[in-house]
């Protein structure tokens, strides 16, 4: 009873969300399947007067029989075709809203999601088990529709005809009702569990499609493959499991299907011999048994499938019950309150991704407006967290960041990240073309201004030099570009956003010397009307910063001038003397 009170609260969160969509989609559906378990009952009724009038030589009965049955199927055959594109139609268009909903979900979902779960769990979610859903509704629903239609309407039918054993095959399919429910828990048990290790296999998928350069130069080969063949071989046994209780299951409902069938044939054919019917009603009982016992035999795969569709669909849901980022949770001061002398502050702010370990500890500076500062340290130290910080992808920490002069709790997520223009260590480039790669940074820059900041970000040339200029695929994440070429398109991207704050993660690392002399000197002249935030791991590349943090283990060690910071011979001294050895 617990599973399908599950169940039944799991199919009225999927039919809330169709929204007004549900109201058509019931309808089709309860047509289609009452249309289609309508024939066999109306030709029950053909059968009494056909075998009735048989025995009595009507031949008139019998073609008037014949001929009511022939504009039934095609009465049945129109209306049932229209109910069924109706509620497909309806099916159709909320899968594609669904689709377009979850996407939209998943990109205002906060960076720890994606931290906390594989990527390829998403794209199971977003793919396998959407369609799994779509299937539940477009197949097992319709075929659970046309069962209880089609059961109810014999179960009438036959108590019209002869009650007496109408109530004899009503207990015994009450009986397997309840033993079909008793499956159904541990069946969903199983396809939940299948569910899960679909989508761990589309995780192992994945990091072998992405990290097969890597795969390759480490002769990894052997490792990933038994990987993925660890998690084929758990989708194995669960399928066998599922098998297992299939099998059970099917052996149990044929033996109750036949001996149901076969019982009433046998109760017939003695009410027949006693006077009670005539053999038109037993043809009749026969007809309508045979179509339930045919039903019943399919419950099985009915139930396995039904239970897979709801484990996809729980999967579905939990994925849109992740909560967002709160894009206007700010308290955002007027412009006029909101000028700072410093740009980027932060006072006694500590981080922690788990309440174990803290990754900064008591973290203060201040990075006047107009400056260019640097954070540099050993790996681990705590740089990539604290660009995450003023990024707003974490909310939850101890202490004060300011922008501008005001608290980044006050900033909405839209209004913060309009200030900041961050160019990541690892540049992406999404599959179109380099014009389309570029305005990313402002949606709706002109072809000038596009063509101007790759001209800042020493990447008109190159962009020339292609057969196609601006318009060039760059295929799937920038394939057919250099990793020079791609950083400097993400540098580009950077420059037309225009914003106020510039974070580079290691952003001129990918660039040959020539090309990084010349961003530099774009940079330089940037900094002047632009707060610049560099989180490098090669120390020339900061020597002209107004300002240079070095982090270790979550804490500021030291800060200063590259001078200031030479003559100290502290961290910063050591980390730059590894580097030149």
């Amino acid at each position: 009873m617990k599973t399908l009170r599950t169940n039944l609260h799991e199919c009225s969160v999927m039919f809330r969300a169709m929204a007004k969509r549900r109201w058509l989609y019931a309808v089709g559906i309860l047509g289609d399947a009452m249309s289609h378990a309508s024939l066999p009952i109306i030709a029950a009724f053909v059968y009494i007067d056909s075998f009735e009038a048989a025995v009595a030589r009507d031949t008139d009965a019998i073609l008037h029989a014949t001929i009511l049955f022939s504009i039934s199927i095609l009465i049945v055959s129109v209306f049932a075709s229209v109910c069924k594109y109706m509620a497909m139609f309806q099916v159709k268009k909320w899968i594609q809203e669904m689709r377009s909903r979850m996407y939209g979900h998943v990109s205002h979902l906060p960076m720890s999601s994606f931290e906390d779960k594989h990527t390829g769990d998403f794209v199971s979610r977003l793919t396998t088990d959407l369609n799994t859903m779509e299937e539940l509704f477009l197949n097992q629903f319709r075929s659970f529709a046309y069962f209880v239609s089609y059961s109810i309407g014999s179960i009438v039918t036959m108590f019209l005809l002869e009650w007496r054993i109408a109530i004899v095959l009503v207990l015994i399919t009450a009986v397997s009702s309840l033993f079909i429910t008793r499956f159904a828990h541990s069946l969903r048990r199983s396809t939940d569990r299948l569910q899960s290790q679909k989508a761990k296999l589309t995780e192992r998928t994945i990091d072998l499609l992405s990290g097969l350069r890597v795969i390759k130069m480490y002769q990894a080969e052997q490792v990933i493959v038994h990987k993925n063949l660890e998690v084929n071989e758990e989708i194995t046994v669960t399928k066998k499991q599922i098998g297992r209780k299939i099998a059970l299951m099917d052996g149990i409902s044929y033996f109750i299907s036949i001996f149901n069938y076969y019982g009433v044939i046998l109760a017939g054919i003695f009410m027949v011999i006693t006077g009670h019917i005539g053999i038109g009603i037993l043809i009749a009982f026969a007809q309508l048994q045979f179509n339930m016992a045919n039903a019943f035999l399919q419950i099985s795969n009915f139930v396995v499938e039904v239970q897979g569709g709801l484990a996809g669909a729980v999967r579905v849901f939990g994925l849109l019950e992740m909560e967002r980022e709160q894009q206007d949770d700010g308290k955002a001061l007027p412009q006029s309150t909101a000028v700072s002398q410093s740009m980027v502050e932060c006072k006694h702010v500590n981080f922690s991704y788990t309440a174990k370990a803290p990754a900064l500890q008591d973290i203060n500076f201040k990075i006047e407006n107009g400056q260019f500062a640097a954070f540099v340290g050993p790996s681990g130290g705590g740089k990539s967290t604290l660009i995450k910080l003023l990024l707003g992808f974490y909310k939850q920490f101890d202490g004060e960041i300011l922008i501008n002069g005001v608290p980044l709790r006050h900033y909405s997520l839209v209004e913060l990240r309009e200030m900041i223009a961050f160019i990541p260590q690892d540049a992406y480039i999404f599959e179109g073309s380099i014009y389309e790669n570029i305005r990313f940074g402002s949606p709706n820059a002109t072809r000038e201004q596009v063509e101007s900041a790759a001209k800042a970000a020493i990447a008109h040339e190159f962009i020339l030099s292609f057969p196609e200029g601006y318009e060039t695929q760059v295929g799937e994440r920038g394939s057919k570009l250099s990793g020079g070429q791609k950083q400097r398109i993400s540098i580009a991207r950077a420059f037309l956003k225009n914003a106020p704050i510039v974070i580079l993660d290691e952003a001129t690392s990918a660039l040959d010397s020539d090309s990084e002399r010349l961003i530099h000197e774009s940079l330089t002249t940037l900094s002047k009307n632009r707060t610049m935030v560099v989180i490098a791991h090669r120390l020339s590349t900061i020597e002209n910063a107004d300002i240079i943090y070095v982090l270790q283990d979550g804490k500021i060690a030291e800060f200063g001038t590259h001078q200031e910071l030479t003559q100290g011979k502290g961290l910063y001294y050591a980390l730059r003397n590894q580097r030149i050895s």
